[in-house]
């Protein structure tokens, strides 16, 4: 896993991101956006987003659902 927070002291506020993370960011990205990032990229803006969110909520984190967006449903 690759440590979004790298600076923090306090392990326990410390979030990361894996590479599975950041694959799935890459295709949000690019499904919204219709541009493909490196993984560098990913990890940079996923980090940012995830410190804004962090920033906002603080440790009041909403459960949010898991989205399986690699998965498309048939209207069959």
């Amino acid at each position: 896993m690759i440590p979004v927070n790298k600076n923090t002291k306090d392990t326990e506020s410390t979030l990361y991101m894996d590479e599975v993370a950041i694959k799935e960011f890459q295709e949000m990205y690019l499904q919204k956006h219709g541009q493909k990032l490196t993984s560098e990229e990913a990890l940079e803006l996923g980090t940012r987003l995830i410190n804004f969110v962090k920033a906002v909520y603080g440790n009041n984190l909403p459960k949010l659902k898991t989205l399986d967006i690699g998965t498309k449903k048939s209207d069959t």
